[in-house]
């Protein structure tokens, strides 16, 4: 059956997109608000949006800083000449000199708190959308830009790599709850001493749910910084000096660390542990265990 004329034109436009300059740009991506507000630091469980629901950031071509009448558009000009005859636009419509097009608002791209899709193998707008979101300084393009750019507004990411990501995070915290499910009431008190500089104060008289719950907390919050700790290979040696100050075996004053009877160690808890680890300290070492294990 042969093709209506709206079909062949379909067609004709079709192959002009998958076959001309703009066929290289494809994908789904993700556009996401991603300014973080204060709420986030002093409480992680907060999402920490900086937007209501309803509410929209909006992004816009920005002007050159080395010349306020050029816009950074993000298009070569191959791009600006396949766009303007894909969106039905009359020629120099896209042009980084046609400042009244970028300036008006039926031509920003709008991202709602819950985000954007694009389809750039399918949408010819969206395809454009993505290039103009690439060259703004307002979004970052991928979460390791994300890290290093704190004033990204937007999070520009293929739909790929959030899955992937969000299939590590899932592997991650899976790995963290397997580990934390074997060990043993007293890993866990050792794990607490030394967690974030001795942050948690453990001893004898804490109960064992309050540990199980706290350690529950880290596991759930920073899987990756839980396991972490276990590929440290100074991991004991900081539980054995933790046991040994605990005993006063040994001591700290004046912002040195000393055995008990007057042998200086350092200044850091550092540089105690790598002193107990020399060859020059391992008969000391055995001497200081086998005081501990006494005072048990």
């Amino acid at each position: 059956m042969e093709k209506s004329v709206v079909e062949k034109n379909k067609d004709l436009k079709d192959s002009k997109v998958n076959s001309g300059p703009l066929a290289n740009i494809t994908g789904k991506w993700l556009v996401k608000p991603c300014r973080k507000s204060w709420l986030h630091a002093i409480n992680p469980n907060h999402d920490g949006n900086t937007i209501f629901s309803g509410a929209q950031i909006w992004i816009v071509a920005a002007r050159s800083a080395s010349n306020p009448d050029v816009v950074n558009t993000g298009l070569t000009e191959e791009e600006r000449i396949a766009f303007e005859a894909e969106m039905f636009l009359q020629p120099g419509s896209l042009s980084p000199y046609n400042l009244k097009f970028w300036a008006d608002k039926k031509n920003v791209i709008k991202v709602p708190k819950d985000g954007l899709t694009l389809d750039c193998d399918n949408n010819v707008k969206h395809k454009f959308w993505f290039k103009v979101l690439q060259a703004s300084k307002r979004v970052a393009k991928g979460k390791e830009e994300l890290a290093i750019n704190s004033t990204a507004d937007v999070l520009l990411s293929s739909v790929e790599q959030e899955a992937k990501y969000d299939s590590e995070k899932i592997n991650t915290k899976t790995k963290a709850y397997v580990k934390f499910s074997s060990m043993s009431l007293q890993d866990k008190i050792n794990y607490l001493k030394v967690f974030d500089e001795g942050r948690y104060k453990i001893d004898s008289t804490t109960k064992p749910e309050l540990i199980d719950q706290t350690l529950g907390n880290i596991v759930e919050d920073d899987p990756t910084t839980f396991l972490a700790a276990f590929d440290n290979p100074y991991y004991k040696d900081y539980i054995l000096l933790e046991d040994l100050l605990s005993k006063n075996i040994i001591t700290r004053k004046g912002g040195k660390f000393f055995i008990n009877g007057g042998v200086e160690l350092g200044l850091s808890k550092s540089q105690v542990v790598t002193a107990l680890r020399s060859d020059d300290f391992q008969e000391t070492k055995i001497g200081l265990i086998a005081k501990l294990n006494a005072a048990k």
